[in-house]
């Protein structure tokens, strides 16, 4: 689904222990270090001067050296040459002033990896003694600290934790997630690079206009085919991008939306796309299915919705089949309704929130309420925060997960990269990649099991905006959900229990998850999800294997929303995570 734009938009004991022993072993060169005077403190940068107060070793550092008249001789404007003088001032001032320094610095450390060709100054990676030996230099002016920049979609993946398993050999080989969308360019080079089957994209199908060509008519398909399971790639311009969640995991491209009307769909096309991908479950190894699409917003579960029946049947299907299916809230800035085919029981919903802090102007993130953008839906307020929930992403009881979305960088069409791309269009394949990394992993997980565990281990955020009454829901983390799966997280057994209607005393039906580890329990949270008419007949209680009993919930009222659809077609429930 894709978002309004914006208007401008896991280390043992053994390596703690070595790291400990290494500071100790850095105590007695500290004694010996090079002292830095003030005149030479005042050119060396904040976080460069921490990290050698502290004892660092080595230093990626940005030489700023004084430049000569020529140097300076200002940049003309497009039509008109640089002038030679100002390239052969620049690149003598630098050569000579390395020559200087390596020179004076005995016993020091430089590596220089770029002399700038425009500016008086050089990078290069510095030990301490070098360090100092530069600093104290007349020519030398300024020593910035070098940052390390990341492409947005290494953010992302970092804040769920998906870096973790990638080092720990899970990438999702062996595994295929269904993109239904726009279509794709498989010729995009981290999507394979060539026709129809690729290393990448290994089966395409169009169910909008009905034949074997997935091409993507816009380019919404193909960045949240990327995000899932894009490889990484890196442009001789010096454009890059990090890989999608699982690049190891092969692609299913459907384009479920008419040339003629690129980004829309009906539901048939889209109820073909995923009967398709279900008949080749098995060739391919289907983990999940993203849906990053919808309709109108529903409070409450959407199942006995006209609007939604069509996909009913099918998202069940797929679950039933074994494929987690995972679908956009939405970006309606609705925080008491989800869109559909988010809001069906089955749908696994994602919602989304910030993959960094920023200022963005003088006000924030300001988003589109049209086309034209003529009205504003919603502003997040300066300053934006990491893992706050975007104003825009639709949120009630019923979310299930939250996962990173602005500002996104992902592939479009023509071999190139986005760096606004976003909405819980972004979100959801973040979620989708997570399942082929999760399948791979743990390949005995049924898509129930699949969404409990990403719920149970990932970190609570609470929405504060005005109307989502303080929903807190998990973002993702794939770190605590593979080192806590059958360990700290117990994943009920069966997940799907039937309730029996029967008169007169009560039945009781069993759930059970087992935890393997051992130790004292802190503390238990409980993921629980009931579907039933009459909530109010219901007792749920929580044992230990000792006896202890504790009620989560005694005959109370369910949740579904008065006058939604389920209410009205007598359908109730509980979806509630305890404590809440």
């Amino acid at each position: 689904m894709t978002a309004e734009e914006a208007m401008q938009r896991r280390f043992s004991k053994v390596s703690a222990v070595l790291v400990l022993s290494l500071a100790v072993a850095t105590g007695s060169s500290l004694a010996a270090a090079p002292r830095l005077s003030e005149v030479a403190r005042a050119k060396i940068a904040p976080e460069t001067l921490r990290a050698f107060d502290a004892g660092q070793k080595s230093f990626r550092v940005i030489v700023h050296l004084e430049a000569p008249p020529a140097a300076r001789l200002a940049i003309p404007p497009r039509g008109i040459e640089i002038p030679r003088a100002r390239l052969e001032a620049v690149r003598g001032t630098v050569e000579n002033d390395l020559r200087e320094l390596h020179r004076h610095i005995s016993g020091g450390r430089i590596e220089v990896h770029q002399r700038f060709r425009l500016q008086t100054a050089f990078s290069a990676t510095v030990d301490r003694a070098a360090l100092a030996g530069i600093a104290a230099q007349p020519d030398v002016r300024w020593i910035e600290h070098e940052e390390v920049w990341h492409a947005m979609t290494a953010e992302g993946l970092a804040l769920i934790h998906a870096d973790v398993l990638h080092s720990e050999g899970y990438d999702g080989t062996g595994t295929a997630v269904a993109i239904i969308d726009t279509g794709i360019d498989a010729n995009h080079p981290t999507l394979g690079g060539g026709p129809i089957p690729n290393g990448k994209v290994v089966y395409g199908k169009d169910t909008a206009d009905n034949d074997d060509d997935p091409t993507d008519c816009g380019s919404h398909g193909t960045a949240v085919a990327s995000i899932a399971a894009g490889l990484p790639y890196q442009w001789d311009s010096g454009a890059s991008f990090a890989g999608g969640v699982a690049p190891g995991a092969k692609i299913l491209a459907y384009k479920a939306s008419p040339t003629s009307s690129c980004g829309s769909f009906y539901p048939s096309d889209v109820t073909a796309a995923i009967e398709d991908a279900i008949l080749h479950r098995d060739e391919y190894n289907v983990a999940a299915i993203n849906l990053s699409i919808g309709g109108d917003t529903f409070n409450g579960p959407c199942d006995s919705s006209p609007h939604g029946s069509i996909y009913t049947t099918a998202i069940n299907q797929a679950t039933a089949a074994g494929i987690a299916v995972f679908a956009a809230a939405g970006n309606e800035a609705d925080k008491s309704a989800l869109a559909v085919p988010a809001c069906l029981s089955n749908a696994i919903s994602v919602g989304s929130v910030y993959d960094s802090s920023f200022i963005n102007g003088p006000i924030g993130m300001q988003y589109c309420g049209n086309e034209t953008c003529t009205t504003i839906l919603c502003t997040d307020y300066n300053p934006i925060t990491v893992k706050t929930p975007t104003c825009y992403s639709n949120t009630d009881d019923y979310l299930d997960l939250l996962a990173p979305s602005e500002i996104l960088t992902a592939a479009v069409p023509n071999g190139t990269v986005t760096s606004n791309f976003g909405g819980t269009s972004g979100a959801t394949p973040y979620a989708t990649g997570s399942a082929a990394l999760i399948h791979q992993a743990l390949p005995n997980l049924d898509p129930a099991q699949i969404r409990l565990l990403l719920g149970m281990t990932g970190e609570m955020i609470t929405d504060q905006h005005d109307g989502a009454n303080g929903v807190t829901r998990p973002l993702l983390n794939l770190e605590a959900a593979l080192n806590d799966a059958g360990n700290t997280v117990g994943l009920g057994d069966p997940t799907n229990v039937a309730i029996p209607n029967v008169r007169g005393a009560p039945t009781p039906v069993n759930s059970d998850a087992v935890i393997t580890a051992t130790g004292l329990v802190q503390g238990v949270r409980v993921a629980l999800k009931i579907k039933h008419p009459n909530p109010e007949q219901l007792v749920v209680t929580l044992v230990s294997p000792a006896g202890t009993r504790v009620v989560l919930h005694n005959h109370q009222p369910g949740m579904t929303p008065s006058g939604s659809a389920d209410d009205i077609a007598g359908i109730n429930g509980l979806y509630i995570y305890y404590p809440q």
